[in-house]
């Protein structure tokens, strides 16, 4: 992070970074092996048919089991209230009165919980890319997956517009986004080359979506391309580095914990089963038809989660904390923009708000506006930020 490392921060600051709980070094949570990761990578998470959801719900069900077989009580204690926790321990054994963090993206969750369990410890927080509070982790996927479909069109109009765009479809006004969609009914129907691996439908929304999230559109042109002359290795990679898997095969835990955590933290409806993830996805199919796999895979391992956190969620109430800093990109697929007046509402403390009018998901390191209202306020919490928007480049 440049941002981190610009002399006033470094001379003022100690940095310390720590893997959350069930990340990492932090006693990783494991549910199951990398052979069972793969067979998950290459299954279906649309399916069409009961046939079709059998099998998707018999690989969640056992990485659902796994999770408790392997990782025991430890799973339903890496929430991010317990991270919240966690850090304030991190600051007493540092000697500090009051803590200063930069949060990004899911991070955010936790800063804001922090400031609620202990405002009074809040020196200078930096939230960056704020998630939104939300009734269930099917409401905070669906949104983003609506962010998602937004960016996909805003790149496939901009990239019709490019005669330089690497991704062709024909003439017409639409021939893009039906170039996309032949391409993804193409894998539906059989996956696609990927080099020596298979491009699966859901596993090209997922490559799509990591591009749009870094905001590499020329890469997802070029990947896209490659893809419809008969190599899908780009996104692949994308997809599948997205998932934590590297390119030798083996896996880091990301899904197996970041899938649990966001159950924990956000919940799933009452009495949610196959029947309603079924309804989940057909809706989704419906509103975001391009990019709603993950999402529905998210709806599919709720029906059969049964972890439950031993305490109730702690709404985000930051009143009794000082100002903070958020910084929020208005092209931002991950963390949308449409989640930041419910964020801000629910810290409730006047925080500061500076957009980044740029694509793509992370602000703080994005230009030299962003990192000086990062840094600015680190060095000094009481001063408002210099701007409230930072352009795009």
């Amino acid at each position: 992070m440049i941002a981190l490392l610009a002399p006033d921060v470094a001379d003022q600051f100690d940095l310390v970074a720590f893997d959350p709980r069930g990340w990492g070094e932090s006693a990783p949570i494991d549910c199951v092996d990398d052979e069972a990761m793969e067979t998950l990578l290459a299954s279906d998470l649309t399916p069409d048919d009961e046939a079709e959801w059998g099998v998707t719900v018999d690989l969640l069900q056992g990485l659902a089991d796994g999770c408790v077989e392997r990782s025991g009580d430890r799973i339903a204690h890496i929430d991010s209230e317990s991270v919240a926790r966690d850090m304030d321990l991190v600051r007493a054994a540092m000697g500090d009165e009051q803590l200063s963090f930069l949060g990004i993206s899911y991070g955010t969750l936790t800063g804001a919980l922090y400031a609620t369990l202990f405002p009074e410890k809040v020196r200078a927080f930096v939230l960056d890319s704020p998630v939104a509070p939300a009734e269930s982790a099917i409401e905070f996927v669906g949104r983003q997956a609506d962010a998602s479909e937004v960016e996909l069109g805003r790149f496939l109009d901009d990239c019709a517009a490019d005669a330089d765009c690497a991704f062709q479809g024909g003439e017409g006004e639409s021939a893009l986004q039906e170039a996309f969609d032949a391409l993804l009914a193409s894998a539906e129907d059989a996956a696609l080359p990927a080099g020596d691996q298979d491009l699966s439908a859901s596993l090209l929304q997922a490559g799509t979506i990591s591009f749009l999230r870094s905001g590499e559109w020329e890469a997802l042109a070029s990947g896209l391309a490659d893809t419809a002359a008969g190599d899908g290795t780009a996104l692949f990679g994308a997809a599948s580095g997205m998932f934590g898997r590297s390119a030798d095969g083996t896996w880091s835990n990301f899904l197996e914990v970041f899938e649990p955590m966001v159950l924990l933290d956000y919940g799933c409806p009452d009495g949610f089963d196959v029947e309603a993830a079924q309804d989940v996805s057909a809706d989704l199919a419906a509103r975001v038809p391009r990019v709603g796999a993950t999402a529905a895979a998210v709806g599919a391992l709720c029906a059969v989660w049964a972890v439950e956190r031993p305490t109730a969620r702690l709404p985000i109430d930051a009143s009794e904390a000082p100002p903070m800093l958020v910084l929020a990109g208005r092209h931002d697929q991950s963390t949308p923009y449409d989640f930041v007046g419910s964020f801000m509402e629910a810290l409730g403390n006047d925080s500061y708000l500076v957009t980044w009018e740029g694509t793509g998901h992370g602000v703080s390191n994005r230009n030299m506006c962003t990192i000086s209202a990062t840094v600015g306020f680190l060095v000094d919490p009481t001063a408002p930020p210099a701007a409230d928007t930072c352009p795009a480049e």
